[in-house]
């Protein structure tokens, strides 16, 4: 399994991700949040932490995978999520972490899939 806009989909609402030709993607807010009254002065948490939630278990799916195909491998790092705070203020922590490439100066993040 590869970190894909495809694989993402899977962890997804349906219809968050659509492929609308010519090389473009669109990322559809009003599904992946699940709310019909969105516009440019909405606020972008819940899009922004359905995203992140979508990415983290991207990354936990790819791990699982791996793990069962080579036990051997080590597991990816790419977007983490913790519950952090207190009981009465519970709060998610994402995490993302991005390998560079520092040969290249354009195009320098590495997939750890790869």
């Amino acid at each position: 399994m590869a970190l894909t806009y495809d694989n993402l989909a899977e962890h997804l609402p349906p219809s968050s991700i659509e492929f609308v030709g010519a090389n473009q993607l669109k990322l559809n807010l009003s599904q992946l949040t699940e709310r019909d009254d969105l516009s440019t002065v909405s606020p972008l948490l819940e899009g922004v932490a359905a995203l992140l939630d979508g990415l983290a278990a991207l990354t936990s799916a790819v791990n699982q995978q791996r793990t069962e195909a080579e036990p051997s491998l080590t597991p990816i790092v790419f977007v983490g999520k913790q519950l952090v705070g207190t009981i009465s203020e519970p709060i998610y922590r994402f995490t993302v972490d991005l390998k560079v490439n520092q040969a290249v100066f354009l195009d320098n993040l590495l997939d750890p899939t790869e």
